[in-house]
């Protein structure tokens, strides 16, 4: 089973809102479910995007990219990982008195 690229959620900074639209339409990103700009601290707009690894690549050699500012926050494929192992194989309501803990599986 080969893995999938890793993806990252990277900070895109704008001087403008149409900087970060042009930026957007030319690299395809995943914008997340909540796709909402907001201002930024250092001036302009930002926006959280998501990239999977080739992908960021490209969207840094861009020729949209002079008018952002990108900066990888997390690599979210590392933290569901992490997260799935918390899941356990075993039926946590199995014992009549036991106490549920932990991420279940729906059945």
């Amino acid at each position: 089973m080969s893995e999938e690229p890793a993806v990252y959620r990277c900070r895109v900074v704008a001087e403008d809102a149409d900087a970060l639209r042009a930026f957007i339409a030319e690299t395809g990103p995943d914008l997340g479910c909540r796709a909402v700009a907001r201002g930024s601290r250092a001036g302009g707009v930002e926006l959280d995007l998501y990239f999977p690894e080739g992908r960021l690549d490209r969207a840094r050699g861009s020729r949209a990219a002079s008018l952002v500012d990108i900066t990888e926050v997390e690599n979210v494929t590392e933290n569901w990982r992490a997260r799935r192992e918390e899941v356990g194989s075993g039926d946590r309501f199995a014992a009549r008195d036991a106490v549920p803990h932990g991420l279940g599986r729906k059945e």
